[in-house]
């Protein structure tokens, strides 16, 4: 999921760059083939051509068709007509970026299938209940190929994965509450609707080439808030829609894996939010905002340590503040008490309210080694004071000019 989100955060706007100026290039590729002296003629009729094609849409009163006739000769006239056709085809065909971007929406809930079948098979290996009660019934021919019973549960188990993928993501989570110890995605903090239409709009894309039917329709009208679709309204995967998608299904599949993880692995609880608050710092780094939002949400309904419930709660505050604004959150902030607390947590209250005396908080904790100029660097904690503060540690001279201009570049 990571790697669809920088696909759709770097090479994508490139692309769509791209595509403004492909008409330019295409005129560029075919008058590099004609000689010097015969581009005018191609230029002059190019301005007849285009004079003609407008004349078609405003024709003159009284006539039934308006048409009009056009020649060019020579090699102007074959690089004219390529040039049409190129551009017309440029016209017709849904550009690269969206092509991409509808890939990317399907190859991501791709990846989430394989996962919640993966979480299924560790589901029924723990809850033979859920793997016995089948319905399905060995031959004796089957039964003779297998070399033991684990082999034909095994086969079973298989099966029965297979068989609740093909359900939909409704389906699956009927099952889910079932076979999974009460877990549910629904309940977990991500933006269910949201997730739901996604699956939806990749079942048009793959099916119907992203045009909404009344299967669509049906689905989404279930949903609050509904989606403002019409029957036959061709849906898009713009950059803001993909990138939302992508940080929820992230979120949802994370999320899904350490609950039913907990849950069929109690003595194991410790390790899972170790892992679920590690990353959580990690997406805080990266960015992933709404993703960030969703784990700390979760996290902090769990039984945290205390170190780990005040690293959580701070990053929650900064994704919120970052994907919804400082208002959001400032008055939860303001009202932490840090004064039983080290040093590095009252900055940490004052870096996220981005108040002035942040600056002379860091300093002393700097020095003694509390935190580091790479910490300060690369944690969106300290964003709000970093060009400051380089600018200060460049001219003491702890680092070269080269290197902390590149370390301090926001992106």
């Amino acid at each position: 999921m990571t790697s669809i989100h920088e696909i759709n955060k770097t090479v994508l706007p490139e692309l769509e760059a791209q595509a403004k100026n492909r008409t330019n290039r295409i005129i560029e590729e075919i008058t590099q083939h004609l000689p010097e002296d015969e581009v005018p003629h191609l230029t002059e009729g190019m301005r007849d051509f285009a004079k003609g094609v407008l004349s078609l849409t405003d024709p003159k009163e009284g006539e039934r068709e308006a048409t009009f006739t056009f020649s060019l000769d020579g090699s102007p006239g074959a690089a004219l007509s390529q040039l049409t056709w190129l551009t017309m085809e440029q016209v017709q065909a849904a550009p690269h970026h969206d092509l991409l971007r509808n890939s990317l929406l399907v190859s991501s809930i791709s990846g989430f299938e394989v996962l919640f079948g993966r979480v299924a098979r560790s589901i029924f290996k723990v809850n033979k209940a859920a793997l016995n009660d089948s319905d399905h019934a060995f031959t004796l021919q089957q039964l003779a190929d297998f070399a033991s019973l684990d082999d034909a549960r095994e086969f079973l188990l298989e099966q029965r994965v297979s068989k609740l993928l093909y359900e939909s993501l409704d389906g699956w989570e009927k099952w889910l509450k079932r076979a999974g110890g009460g877990a549910s995605m629904v309940a977990l903090p991500v933006d269910w609707p949201k997730l739901r239409e996604a699956f939806a709009r990749r079942n048009l894309l793959v099916h119907a080439d992203g045009v909404a039917n009344h299967l669509y329709l049906e689905i989404v009208s279930k949903l609050t808030p509904r989606t403002p679709v019409q029957l036959g309204e061709k849906l898009r995967v713009n950059g803001q829609y993909l990138d939302e998608h992508l940080q929820e299904i992230l979120a949802l599949g994370r999320l899904l894996s350490v609950d039913v993880g907990m849950k069929l692995h109690k003595r194991e609880k410790e390790a899972y939010l170790s892992t679920l608050t590690t990353d959580i710092n990690r997406l805080s780094h990266k960015g992933l905002w709404r993703t960030c939002i969703a784990l700390s949400k979760y996290a902090l309904g769990c039984e945290l340590t205390r170190s780990q419930e005040i690293n959580v709660r701070t990053r929650g505050w900064i994704a919120q503040k970052e994907e919804i604004g400082l208002d959001s959150i400032k008055g939860e902030v303001e009202g932490w008490d840090v004064s039983g607390l080290a040093p590095i947590f009252a900055l940490r209250k004052d870096a996220i309210l981005e108040l002035d005396s942040t600056i002379d908080k860091v300093r002393p904790l700097l020095e003694d080694g509390t935190i580091t100029v790479f910490d300060v660097a690369t944690d969106p904690l300290y964003k709000s004071f970093r060009k400051q503060l380089k600018s200060e540690i460049v001219a003491a001279g702890q680092l070269e000019q080269a290197d902390s201009e590149e370390a301090f570049t926001e992106k």
